[in-house]
């Protein structure tokens, strides 16, 4: 998958690469924290939310998770 000006590419199931037409990108991947990604997102000159147990001062609950992920949804 590629992040594109004009939105999302990605492959499907059957090899065939798709386009989704979108101006904003959430990604939730990994299991454990990586405190350089946000960093690196930045450094790449595009806007990054950290959120849930990833924020530093994170609460480490879901309802604090939920909580950061509404105020990064406020902010797009």
């Amino acid at each position: 998958a590629s992040i594109e000006d004009d939105g999302l590419r990605a492959t499907a199931p059957d090899g065939e690469t798709i386009a989704i037409a979108c101006d904003t990108v959430v990604m939730a991947i990994g299991t454990r924290r990586n405190p350089t990604f946000a960093d690196e997102i930045a450094g790449r000159g595009l806007e990054c939310h950290v959120a849930g147990d990833c924020r530093d001062g994170s609460p480490g609950t879901l309802a604090g998770a939920i909580h950061d992920g509404f105020w990064a949804a406020m902010s797009v």
